[in-house]
């Protein structure tokens, strides 16, 4: 439940998805050692990118994934403090693998970019992950 953090699917079409995060917790919700306050960057928005590559791939392409890597982060503002958008544009796709540019955006204005995003896609990852009915009831729009 920690990991729920998408709010709601915007946009799904074959050249990508745009979805809503809330912002994590604070760093001692989660963590049990250390002094921290807050977060350089939004553990919790990076994570629903991920579960958004996931949800257009099964949705779009009929199979799940999951990331492989990424070549790039640039973080150019502090993430809001109550989330963002998180807009994946899809770059290349193959039959088992694609990848993509993530944006995460308030308002107009440029959070930070993820580039390189790369997944791999294969029906047996389908036992690998359990439904959310958020995002169930979110997709099928």
């Amino acid at each position: 439940e920690e990991l729920q953090g998408l709010t709601s699917i915007a946009a799904i079409d074959e050249d990508g998805i745009i979805g809503s995060s809330v912002a994590s917790p604070t760093p001692d919700t989660w963590l049990k050692e250390g002094d921290m306050n807050s977060w350089n960057m939004d553990p919790l928005v990076i994570d629903v990118a991920f579960q958004l590559g996931v949800i257009w791939s099964e949705k779009v392409c009929g199979v799940r994934s999951l990331p492989t890597g990424f070549r790039d982060f640039r973080q150019y503002q502090t993430f809001p403090k109550h989330g963002c958008d998180v807009r994946m544009k899809i770059t290349k796709r193959s039959e088992s693998s694609f990848t993509s540019s993530i944006e995460f955006v308030h308002g107009e204005e440029l959070v930070a970019c993820l580039e390189g995003y790369e997944a791999i896609m294969d029906e047996s990852l389908s036992s690998s992950f359990r439904d959310n009915d958020l995002v169930m009831s979110q997709t099928s729009k």
